[in-house]
C-alpha cells in the first residue's frame, strides 16, 4: 500500500519509546525522512540508529524537551518544514486532584494542550503552501474513558479524581479550528476519502496493541492525488 509519503519529512515527538517510536518506525518504513524528538538522549539515539539500520530513511535525533519554547525551537530548527507532524508528549503522573497545585495544572496544560497547538501553528501554513500535510495528535485514552486516578470518577458517593491529562482533549479541538481555512484552500479531502485515509494511517502508524489505550486524531490533506 502506497501512502504517498515517500521522501516526505516527518517531525515525530515522544519518539524514543512506545507509540511515538512505533509511528517513527512506520513512517520510515514508508519512505519518510525523520526528525525524532524526546528528552532522553540515550534512548533516542538508540531509536535513531535502529530505524536507520532497518530502513533507507534519513533519521535525525534531537534530544530536547518539546514542551518548552526552547525545545520546540530546537526541534523546528532541525525540521523547519515538516510534511508530517506527530504530536505526542508524556502525560502527567496520576494522583488525587486535591493534592495538585495550580502549578501542576498549568504544567499539564502547557505540556499536553498548548505544546501540540504551538507546533501546529508553526507548521500548518507551510503544509498549506506545499499543498500536502499530515498532523497526528496522540492522546491518552483517559480523555474519553475514566481510568482509576487518571480521569474523573462519576460514581455517587465517591470523591472525584481528576487528571490534568484531560487538557489533551482541547488540543483535539484545534482540528475543528483548522478545518475551515483548509477547506477554503481546497486541501481537505472529501469525507469519504478522508475517512478511508484515516483508517489507512491508523493501521500503519499505530501499534495495534496500544491502539485501545490511546486515541489518534489525524489531520491530513493534499490537493489532487497523493504524491
Amino acid at each position: 500500500m502506497d501512502l504517498g509519503i515517500w521522501g516526505k519529512s516527518a517531525l515525530v515527538c515522544g519518539a524514543s519509546k512506545d507509540l511515538g517510536r512505533s509511528c517513527a518506525q512506520a513512517l520510515a518504513a514508508e519512505g519518510a525522512n525523520l526528525v525524532i524528538v524526546a528528552r532522553g538522549a540515550a534512548d533516542l539515539e538508540q531509536t535513531a540508529t535502529e530505524i536507520a539500520r532497518r530502513t533507507s530513511a534519513q533519521v535525525v535525533a534531537v534530544a530536547t524537551d518539546i514542551t518548552t519554547p526552547e525545545g520546540r525551537a530546537k526541534a523546528l530548527a532541525a525540521c523547519p518544514n515538516p510534511d508530517i507532524l506527530v504530536n505526542k508528549t508524556g502525560g502527567p503522573p496520576p494522583g488525587d486532584f486535591r493534592e495538585w497545585s495550580r502549578g501542576d495544572w498549568i504544567a499539564a496544560i502547557d505540556a499536553n494542550m498548548l505544546t501540540p497547538i504551538e507546533l501546529m501553528k508553526s507548521t500548518v501554513d507551510g503544509m498549506i503552501a506545499r499543498k500536502f500535510g499530515r498532523i497526528v495528535n496522540i492522546t491518552s485514552g483517559a480523555v474519553k474513558a475514566p481510568i482509576t486516578n487518571l480521569g474523573r470518577s462519576g460514581r455517587a458517593g465517591k470523591a472525584p479524581h481528576w487528571h490534568p491529562g484531560a487538557a489533551l482533549r482541547h488540543a483535539r479541538g484545534i482540528r475543528r479550528v483548522l478545518r475551515l481555512p483548509l477547506q477554503r484552500a481546497g486541501l481537505l479531502h472529501d469525507g469519504k476519502e478522508r475517512a478511508a485515509r484515516r483508517r489507512q494511517l491508523s493501521r500503519h502508524l499505530l501499534n495495534p496493541r496500544s491502539r485501545a489505550a490511546s486515541n489518534s486524531n489525524p489531520i491530513y490533506f493534499n490537493q489532487g492525488a497523493s504524491r
